[in-house]
C-alpha cells in the first residue's frame, strides 16, 4: 500500500481495516466462554457495538460477578507473526495502567483461538473493559446538533483530565473523536479505547500502514506521515471542543483527499463566531492556541489544556462544576441467584 499522500491510498486502507475482521462465525456466541486461565472466566451475553477496530461484547465476569465489555481486536493469523500478540499484550498492558476516572479502564488483556486444533487458527486478542452505561457524545450531539458553553466545557474538562493523566505517563490516545467519548448518567465523560488505534497500526510483515486515527480528527502532522504526539491529541481535543460548540467540524464532512487538501494548502478553518456570535472571545483564543496547524504553536499537552480550562472557566466566571460520583460498574446479582454456563464444576 501507498503512503498518505493520496485520497486512494487511504480509502483502501479503511477498507482493508474494516475488511479484515473474521467473518462472524469466527466471533465467540452468546453462552460461550473465553479468558481466565482455564478459558471459561468471561461468559458472552451480548453483542453491543462494533467497527473497523473490532467488535464488542458484553459479558459476564464469573469470578467477580460483574458486567464486564469485552472488545474483539483485529485478529491476526497466527501464521504471519508470532511476536505480534505478545507485542499487542505488552503495549496494551501499559495502557492498562492508566488509572483514572475519567478512562474507561482495562481490567485484563486475553486472547481467543476459535480453532485450537489448528496452528494456523486465527488469534483473536481482546480487551476486558471496564462496562459502564451511557452513550457516545457522537450520539448526543446527533441529537442536540450542539451544546451550550457550560456543557461543552465541562465535558472538555473530563476529556483534558483524562489525557493529562495519559500525557503525564508518556501515552498519547491517538484517536479521540466523539466516537471515543463515554456521556454517562449524570453528564460526566469518560474516553474509550485510548491507545487502541496505535495498538492496530502495526503492519504485518512486507505490508505498509499509514498513520493511526480517524482521517476526519487527524491532525495536519499525521497526514504529513509524521510520528503523533501528546499535540496530536490536543488538535483533536480542539476539533471536538469546537464541534460541541458549532454543530459542526471546522471543515464540514469533506472527503480525506480534500481534507488533507485544505489542511496543507492553509486554507483557513471555519471561524467559531460564524456559528456563534455570542460566544466570549476567550473560548475563540482557547480554540485558536488548540488548532494551530504547526503542532509547536499547539497548547503541549492535555496537562497544559486542563490548566487553560481551568483558567477560561474562571475567566467567564461559570463557577466550579458540581461535583458528581462516578457511576459503578455494573454487577450482577449475589452469588447463587442464577448460575452461568460457564460455571466451575
Amino acid at each position: 500500500m501507498g503512503s498518505l499522500d493520496g485520497s486512494g491510498s487511504l480509502d483502501a486502507f479503511l477498507r482493508e481495516f474494516s475488511g479484515e475482521f473474521p467473518p462472524s462465525t469466527l466471533l465467540p456466541l452468546p453462552g460461550e466462554c473465553v479468558g481466565g486461565v482455564d478459558g471459561r472466566r468471561y461468559e458472552v451475553l451480548e453483542l453491543i457495538g462494533g467497527g473497523s477496530m473490532g467488535r464488542v461484547f458484553r459479558a459476564l465476569d464469573t469470578e467477580l460477578l460483574r458486567t464486564v465489555a469485552l472488545k474483539f481486536l483485529l485478529p491476526r493469523p497466527r501464521r504471519e507473526a508470532p511476536s505480534q500478540a505478545s507485542a499487542l499484550r505488552e503495549e496494551a498492558q501499559a495502557i492498562a495502567s492508566l488509572d483514572h476516572e475519567c478512562i474507561v479502564r482495562i481490567h485484563d488483556v486475553a486472547e481467543w483461538r476459535p480453532r485450537l486444533d489448528r496452528e494456523d487458527s486465527w488469534r483473536i486478542p481482546f480487551l476486558v473493559l471496564q462496562y459502564l452505561e451511557g452513550e457516545p457524545l457522537r450520539a448526543l450531539l446527533r441529537r442536540r446538533r450542539r451544546l451550550g458553553l457550560r456543557q461543552a466545557l465541562d465535558i472538555m474538562m473530563d476529556v483534558a483530565a483524562g489525557l493529562a493523566h495519559a500525557h503525564e505517563r508518556g501515552l498519547i490516545h491517538r484517536d479521540l473523536k466523539p466516537g471515543n467519548i463515554l456521556i454517562v448518567p449524570g453528564g460526566r465523560a469518560r474516553l474509550l479505547d485510548f491507545g487502541l488505534a496505535e495498538l492496530l497500526a502495526a503492519p504485518a510483515p512486507g505490508r505498509h500502514r499509514p498513520q493511526a486515527g480517524t482521517p476526519a480528527y487527524m491532525a495536519p502532522e499525521q497526514w504529513r506521515g509524521q510520528h503523533p504526539d501528546e499535540r496530536t491529541d490536543v488538535w483533536a481535543a480542539g476539533l471536538v471542543f469546537f464541534e460541541m460548540l458549532a454543530g459542526e467540524r471546522p471543515f464540514g464532512k469533506l472527503p480525506p483527499a480534500e481534507l488533507r487538501r485544505r489542511l496543507a494548502s492553509g486554507a483557513p478553518l471555519m471561524r467559531l463566531r460564524e456559528r456563534r456570535a455570542e460566544l466570549p472571545g476567550a473560548v475563540v483564543r482557547l480554540l485558536g492556541s488548540l488548532l494551530a496547524r504547526e503542532p509547536r504553536a499547539r497548547l503541549a499537552s492535555g496537562v497544559e489544556l486542563l490548566h487553560a480550562l481551568h483558567v477560561l472557566r474562571e475567566r467567564l466566571a461559570l463557577g466550579p462544576r458540581e461535583p458528581r460520583e462516578a457511576p459503578a460498574e455494573r454487577r450482577q446479582a449475589a452469588p447463587g441467584s442464577s448460575r452461568s454456563s460457564c460455571s466451575r464444576t
